[in-house]
């Protein structure tokens, strides 16, 4: 604990050390320096061109040190950071391994900050490259708590933020979760947000609210998909899939977003563990105009840029559904940029033959017209873009 101290006084004191080598089996002191480091050694306007995320087990030793050699653009300094780094134990594509990294250790630049991070296990402290670290660098061991110091880093943890909590609700955490203090630190932090101005933890909260966080996390629900578990972590920094699971774990009934997102970045996280109900295979949004004298739904092929009549029709059905969901009476109007009957051509045919469509299957919409108007933009849009 007194490095970590000595860690946050230089960070303070804006003196950081050109290697650092985070290591150990308890992950949650690793993340937490490095955050740190990753928070305040940039400004934020600096990043974009100073600041380099690397894996393990998708880097080579060469781009290590060919990124560190680069000099910084508009900063002071440049952050190098190399999570999972005990995969680098095993060579290359290149041949190369975490020892061949011992020139730059030894002659590094005074300008970048080398962060690498030793997950679940140490670095054989007989190693070269470790002694090199811990000369010219910094090293932290973070290792596991015992049962009675996880119980006493709880009271702790939860004091910092004025909270507090007898020693059985502590026993029942521990017992819920294990003694690993990041998933633990993740469970306070949503104690800490659902319990709001109430500063006092008991054992009902855990049971109601802890009790439920065994059944799935990011990894758990995506690692069908090969991320590990600092790729899921990165991924739950971003604001949309955070939002997104707490919405998936009934912590929120609803999420807001757009103003700063694009559709994409809003939708891909609800695909990828919420999906869309039963029965519904095509995705799509809608919009409200708040007009005067009434609101109007306006559905929109927002992933699909060339709809067929089906997936048209179905766009066309959960427009409706969801208006009623909001207590409106759709009328629903297929818009092309046809006048009338007038028109043809393929775009105009998907269009008549949707209509068919939603007349055929759809029994919950209480009327249905089909409204044929020359329009440059489209509100269902067959030609998604323009």
């Amino acid at each position: 604990m007194n490095l970590i101290k000595q860690i946050e006084n230089d960070i303070k004191n804006n003196t950081y050390s050109p290697v650092y080598l985070f290591m150990g089996e308890e992950e949650y002191y690793i993340d937490y320096l490095t955050k740190l480091i990753q928070n305040n050694s940039l400004q934020d306007h600096e990043k974009d061109f100073n600041l380099n995320i690397l894996y393990g087990k998708d880097t080579l030793i060469s781009d290590i040190i060919s990124i560190s050699k680069q000099y910084p653009v508009m900063s002071e300094r440049k952050l190098v950071i190399v999570k999972e780094a005990q995969d680098l134990l095993k060579k290359d594509a290149e041949g190369n391994s975490l020892d061949d990294l011992i020139n730059y250790v030894n002659n590094p630049l005074t300008s970048t900050i080398l962060v690498l991070n030793f997950k679940h296990k140490s670095l054989d402290k007989r190693k070269v490259i470790y002694k090199a670290i811990l000369k010219n660098g910094l090293v932290y061991e973070s290792k596991k708590l015992y049962d009675n110091q996880a119980h006493e880093w709880i009271i702790s943890y939860l004091k910092s933020f004025e909270f507090n909590i007898d020693k059985k609700s502590t026993f029942l955490i521990t017992e819920l979760l294990g003694t690993e203090i990041n998933k633990i630190a993740n469970e306070l932090d949503k104690l800490i947000v659902l319990k709001g101005k109430n500063k006092t933890i008991n054992q009902d909260d855990i049971e109601k609210y802890i009790g439920i966080s065994k059944e799935f996390n990011v990894f758990e629900l995506r690692k069908a998909k090969g991320l590990t578990i600092d790729m899921a972590e990165d991924l739950m920094g971003d604001v949309s899939y955070f939002g997104t699971m707490m919405v998936y774990k009934g912590m929120a009934d609803g999420m807001v977003s757009g103003a700063a997102h694009t559709t994409q970045h809003t939708i891909k996280p609800a695909l990828q563990f919420i999906k869309t109900k039963p029965g519904v295979s095509v995705v799509s949004s809608i919009f409200f105009m708040c007009l005067d004298d009434r609101v109007s739904v306006f559905g929109d092929c927002a992933i699909n840029p060339n709809p067929t009549a089906e997936q048209l029709a179905e766009i066309a059905i959960s427009s409706a559904d969801s208006s009623i969901n909001f207590g409106m009476d759709p009328k629903i109007a297929m818009l092309s940029y046809s006048s009338g009957a007038s028109g043809k051509g393929a775009d105009v045919d998907i269009v008549r033959r949707a209509t068919e469509i939603v007349k055929e299957k759809n029994t919950l919409i209480y009327s249905l017209s089909s409204l044929w108007y020359l329009a440059s933009v489209l509100c269902l849009k067959i030609n998604f873009g323009n």
